[in-house]
């Protein structure tokens, strides 16, 4: 070009009009100039239309050719770059007519360039400089005429050339960086304008390498058929809508650091375009955004530990990429970056993939537990709306079509128009992408009907696939492929492209050899082939092949070939040669195409034909599983090779070690896969390999035990594990070295499956056995570790647990505690996992003896673990986390915290519906776990009414499994009834309860015919329960002869294990006393409460922080035995002991002890009264409704009745000192709330009513 006074300079065309130059070569802005192409004719007109300043930070200038000889030039739309680290050595270049190799009389020349830069060299002064390559030339200016030429680095426009700097020799020039220019409103304005785009992003150069395909020529490159106007990178139609999540997501980007966000929703929802949006957004905020391209190194992606720019890494298709996941994790986490780099996850599905993700390295699991997740809803809700966008769609494609060649003839804007005022059409679905398949195939068939489909099917996509179809056709007679190329070669041709994504021409080329009438033809017609697919689809710079696209129209275009019986389909073709990551993607398309609805079940079943026949795919079918939407195709193919009795064995074991540990989604099929594993080692000959045949059972069943025990069917669990550990006590016998530790682990699964169906003395001995194979191997091995130990010590200490002996159980399971400590010391699986079941187990029996605060620790410890283990793996873990929500409830209810207990309770309930809708049959017994322990909570709150109704649910739940499974579940039946009758008694339905606690009896007596300690223990504690029911029901006689009966089994059981039965017999006595009471005999009665206060006193003494609140509670009821007996003197001191006791206790922990205070205060001062002190026996009980108040503040429904009655004691209490307006002031304050309380519970409280009315009653004439 030049520019006044013939000034020479260079230029580069970045737009059919628009010249990129220096602004020191051409004068000011309206200015005219003449723009040449070396080795072309003629000189063109320009004007300059923008100007920098010469010599200057912006030393560059637009010229627009005004000339209307100008060629159309379609230079392809330029992408402009920076540098974002301090990277030195990048490559560059640049095309300019320098002085160096013009001549005279001879036509201008060109040269290139090529350099490298350094980020670094003149950042102050805002200029890149280019270390030429090569000899430096001679002469006084050898660069001149070179300004203005364009410097590039790795395809993107980087920079302007402005000076041969002095004083270097001419071996280096200097530029101008664009990102200085794309700063300038205007500059960038008249760019934006010239090339038609909203906005032009500045890329990093170093991050090029990174960059997918796709990406690299984003919204550029030619539209060569019908469908390429739908990728979302082309940004054919107008970004709308979308406001909330995208204001989320920029404030998410605003966070310091690195972070993910997962980006979830079906195909053609809108996830790419709104992340192409988000990156536009950014991008006018300096910030770089990064299309990561799949099969990366992880070297690579070093470069991003160095950014220096804000940079959003975006991963398409994240549920199918895990392993580049966990190596970008591994990147981010080495330490910190200069600037934030912010992960954007696309997918389909937040499901089992994101579950199993953090498995994958310890980084990922950090960044995916502080991970966003997020569902895309539905863009166009309404007709409305969808109206609206399909009339937007028709414009924008009416604009963009005639682009396309041979689409440039139809009046497109006048079918636009049309279509635009008719009605609008039937869109099938909702996504973004249907309404614009639906627009852009409605102009397609205005201007160029297509041929119906023989089935008559007619989505959008089938349409649209008849167009593009119609074009593959169309545009073959100019290759040569008409008359050699069948409508079925050009299918398979496009399907092998796209399944197979080949990366360069001669992958292309292997793709199509796959194709067997593409293998017939000559090298010719095969090259002929390769020509018109590239012109279709061209490749992008780095070689990179999209194939068709968007994914929806691929994948109905993959369902059609699979649909279609007269002719061999492609995909088989393709599978037979495939390695695994290809047919991962095969595989997903094909499903992905089977959940089409059109489809029917036609093109599953031939997805799961497919599977069926080829073995790799097999084991592609379980990794993606949990990838896909539906997998059921998948599953239908796994079940039949794993029927067919020819599939090899060792298939089998390579199928079953793809199974995660754990899942939710796979879970039966790995069960079905061990069981085919152990039949085909059962038909084994035995022979030679005598050992390891008989191993490989022991280890089938070993594995098909825990798998069933995971899904909750514990029967056949044991069934699998008692045959492994005997066919592994034989192995050990034979050859004990080899074989010894393997028996000691299944002996251990052996005893946790006995403890699970109640068979505890078994587990115990199974325990045991472990325990000393352990110690024999530590013992032959001490410098070995054994892990397993610290969980057969657990599982041994809940069969010491269950069988009563809770001392020993407790010194055991401290012990697996420890062990396990120092096994997970690094948090490495699956360590953690044992320490948390550990800690579970742990306090429980913690609980049990009432150590509660301990118990509390561990509890939340245990739940810690498993919910940072939950958020990771959710599949995997969330049945443990809700196990363990369940025992922290109930040991926060232990320590009187009855809100944050119902709280962790209803989690646990939620957490168990989650896992029941997956797999009921695994979890309908925690869930009916969970419901007690919610209704227990929601009693102990004073929510009675909907305690029952959590009761009555797990009821149901547990009587469903016992129908099925009776000796399972019969246990659980009875604590479920045994739980619903205090729920019915607490709202005073006391018949209803009766026939509850007589159900739940009639149940223990029939699980204790084997007369098991447990078993007992349990009969007897609901003969306790239900003798007393039938006391509060009227019917005392009838409650005496339960209770003693419960009574004499514990008196039994402690005869055999004093240490571990008192506790029991001491609560049936307590009870038998209160029963004996109301019988009128009364000297029994203190017989039997002197005899529970006695070992009540002695347990004390052993263990105090256990026992001493049970002591003061029977010191109370001691007290009003003696009282009966009018033994007042004493009577008083067991009453002021049982304060004493609970002051102490409460002052430890208020929250689980203030309710027992407050009614032992009460019960001291009618003692008081009792004897004449009023004084002392109206403080006391002034004492006791202060604490009634202050319990009742914070927990109204669970008090108020306690305060109402301690309203009433306080005016006899004031009326018998004289003090009668206050005591009626008190009683009258008690009515209000007995008022209250009929209103919600009338059977409950009438009663109660009444009795204050009498009271009131008496008191009124006397304050007259």
């Amino acid at each position: 070009m030049t520019g006044p006074d013939d000034r020479p300079g260079s230029g580069y065309v970045i737009t059919p009009r628009l010249v990129l130059t220096s602004a020191h070569v051409v004068a000011e802005v309206d200015s005219s100039a003449s723009v040449f192409r070396p080795g072309r004719e003629g000189t063109f007109a320009a004007k300059v239309v923008w100007r920098g300043t010469a010599g200057g930070r912006d030393d560059a200038a637009l010229l627009e050719v005004l000339d209307p000889d100008w060629p159309a030039l379609e230079p392809g739309r330029v992408s402009w770059g920076r540098t974002v680290t301090h990277h030195p050595g990048i490559s560059c270049e640049c095309w300019g007519v320098p002085n160096l190799v013009q001549g005279q009389g001879l036509p201008v020349e060109v040269e290139q360039l090529t350099g490298t830069l350094n980020p670094g060299d003149r950042i102050v002064g805002d200029r890149y400089v280019m270390r030429l390559q090569g000899h430096p030339p001679e002469g006084a200016s050898p660069w001149g005429g070179l300004s203005g030429a364009a410097l590039f680095c790795g395809g993107l426009l980087t920079g302007v050339v402005a000076t041969d700097p002095r004083g270097r020799a001419h071996t280096v020039l200097e530029a101008v960086p664009a990102s200085i220019l794309l700063r300038d409103a205007t500059f960038a304005k008249i760019v934006t304008t010239h090339d038609d785009v909203a906005f032009v992003a500045c890329h990093g150069i170093e991050l090029r390498s990174l960059t997918d395909s796709p990406a690299r020529s984003l919204n550029g490159g030619l539209v060569t058929s019908p469908a390429g106007l739908l990728p979302a990178r082309r940004a054919i139609v107008p970004f709308h809508g979308r406001e909330e999540i995208l204001t989320g997501l920029k404030a998410w980007a605003s966070e310091p650091g690195t972070g993910i966000w997962l980006l979830h929703g079906p195909g053609g929802q809108g996830k790419t375009r709104l992340a192409h949006q988000l990156g536009e957004d950014l991008a006018r905020d300096g910030w770089s955004t990064v299309w990561l391209a799949s099969g990366i190194a992880t070297q690579q992606l070093q470069v991003l530990t160095a950014v220096r720019t804000p940079t959003l890494v975006v991963i398409d298709y994240a549920e199918a990429r895990a392993s580049q996941l966990a190596s970008l994790a591994d990147v981010l986490t080495q330490g910190v970056t200069p600037a934030p780099v912010k992960v954007l996850l696309l997918a389909r599905t937040a499901g089992a993939w994101w579950d199993h993700l953090p498995a994958e390295r310890d980084a990922l699991r950090d960044l995916v537990e502080a991970a966003y997740v997020a569902e895309l809803p539905v863009l166009d809700d309404t007709d409305d709306a969808r109206r609206d966008s399909y009339r937007s769609a028709l414009t924008a494609f009416s604009a963009a079509i005639p682009q396309i060649p041979r689409f440039d003839s139809a009046e497109w804007k006048t079918a636009a128009v049309i279509l635009a005022t008719q009605p609008t059409p039937n869109i099938h679905g909702h996504t973004v992408l249907a309404v614009q398949m639906t627009a852009l195939a409605d102009l397609l068939d205005a201007t160029t009907p297509a041929r119906k489909p023989a089935d008559g099917a007619r989505g959008p996509e089938d349409r649209l696939l008849d167009h593009e179809r119609g074009y593959w056709r169309r545009t073959a007679g100019t290759h040569d492929l008409v008359s050699n190329a069948s409508s079925g070669m050009l299918d398979d041709a496009v399907a092998a492209a796209t399944l197979l994504a080949p990366r360069n021409v001669e992958e292309l080329d292997e793709a199509l050899a796959h194709i067997p009438s593409v293998a017939d033809l000559d090298r010719d017609r095969r090259d002929s082939l390769r020509v018109w697919l590239l012109h279709l689809y061209p490749m992008t710079s780095d070689g990179g092949f999209e194939g068709l696209a968007p994914d929806r129209l691929a994948e109905r275009h993959i369902g059609r070939l699979l649909m279609d019986v007269t002719r061999p389909c492609v995909l088989d073709s393709l599978a037979a040669a495939a390695d695994e990551e290809q047919m991962r993607r095969i595989l997903t398309y094909a499903v992905r195409a089977a959940a089409h609805a059109v489809f029917g079940t036609q093109v599953g079943g031939a997805v799961t034909t497919l599977c069926v026949k080829h073995p790799v795919m097999q084991l592609a079918a379980v990794d993606i599983a949990h990838q896909v939407e539906d997998p059921a195709p998948l599953f239908r193919a796994l079940d039949e090779v794993v029927a067919n009795p020819d599939t090899d064995r060792v298939f089998l074991w390579l199928l079953s070690a793809r199974f995660p540990t754990q899942s939710l989604v796979l879970g039966d099929l790995a069960i079905t896969v061990l069981r085919a594993l152990v039949e085909r080692h059962r038909s084994i000959r035995l022979g030679s390999d005598f050992y390891l045949d008989l191993d490989g059972l022991a280890v089938a069943l070993n594995d098909l035990s825990i798998r069933l025990a995971h899904l909750g069917r514990q029967e056949e669990s044991l069934d699998s594990i008692v045959q492994a550990v005997a066919i592994r006590r034989v192995l050990a016998d034979l050859r004990p070295e080899a074989h010894l530790h393997t028996l000691a682990g299944s002996l251990t699964n052996l005893s946790t499956q006995l403890g699970r169906v109640g068979r505890f003395a078994d587990a115990l001995s199974a325990a045991e056995e472990s325990i000393g194979h352990f110690h024999h191997l530590v013992e032959r091995q001490p410098d070995k570790q054994f892990p397993e130990l610290a969980m057969a010590l657990t599982v041994y200490s809940a069969s010491l647990h269950d069988l009563g002996r809770l001392e020993e159980a407790l010194a055991v399971a401290r012990e697996a505690v420890e062990f396990h400590r120092r096994a997970a010391g690094d948090h490495s699986e699956p360590y953690l996992t044992h320490l948390a079941f550990s800690l579970h187990s742990f306090a429980q029996q913690l609980g049990a003896m009432h150590y509660i605060e301990e118990a509390l620790d561990l509890a939340r410890e245990a739940v810690e673990i498993r919910r940072h283990q939950a958020e990771e793996q959710p599949d995997m873990y969330l049945p443990g986390l809700a196990e363990s929500l369940n025992g922290l409830s109930t040991r926060l209810a232990e320590m009187g915290h009855l809100d944050e207990a119902l709280t962790i309770a209803t989690e646990a309930v939620d957490l168990y519906r989650q896992l029941v809708l997956k797999q009921p049959d695994s979890h309908l017994r925690g869930l009916s776990a969970s419901l007690h322990n919610r209704s227990g909570r929601l009693g102990d709150l004073g929510h009675g009414t909907e305690g029952l109704l959590d009761a009555n649910e797990a009821v149901e739940i547990i009587r469903r499994l016992a129908e099925g499974q009776p000796e399972a579940h019969l246990s659980d039946l009875a604590t479920s009834l045994h739980n619903q009758s205090a729920r019915l008694n607490d709202l005073g339905y006391s018949e209803e309860a009766l026939e509850s606690i007589s159900e739940a009896a009639d149940l223990c007596r029939r699980s204790t015919l084997e007369q098991s300690g447990p078993r007992l223990r349990h009969l007897a504690i609901v003969l306790s329960s239900m003798g007393t029911q039938l006391h509060h029901a009227g019917r005392a006689v009838e409650g005496l002869a339960v209770i003693t009966e419960g009574v004499e089994i514990y008196r039994e059981l402690a005869r055999e294990h004093p240490d571990n039965d008192a506790p029991g017999l001491a609560v049936c006595l307590h009870n038998l006393s209160i029963v004996l009471g109301a019988c009128g005999q009364a000297e029994k009665a203190l017989s039997a409460i002197t005899e529970a206060v006695d070992l009540r006193r002695q347990l004390a003494k052993q263990l105090p922080e256990a026992y001493l609140s049970d002591l003061a509670s029977s010191l109370n009821s001691f007290s009003v035995r003696l009282r009966e007996l009018d033994c007042y003197e004493e009577a008083l001191d067991a009453s002021m002991e049982s304060v004493d006791i609970l002051r102490q206790l409460t002052k430890q922990h208020p929250d689980a002890h203030l309710p027992d205070l407050a009614s032992s205060l009460s019960n001291l001062g009618t003692r008081f009264g009792e004897l004449g002190c009023l004084d002392e026996a109206l403080d006391l009980t002034v004492e006791a409704v202060a604490l009634w108040r202050q319990l009742a503040e914070r927990q109204p429904r669970m008090y108020l009745r306690n305060l109402a009655t301690g309203l009433n004691n306080l005016s006899v209490s004031l009326a018998a000192s004289g003090r009668r307006e206050e005591g009626s002031t008190a009683i009258t304050e008690a009515i209000e709330i007995w008022r209250g309380l009929v209103d919600h519970q009338p059977a409950t409280y009438e009663r109660d009513l009444q009795h204050s009315l009498r009271v009131l009653n008496e008191q009124q004439p006397q304050a007259d």
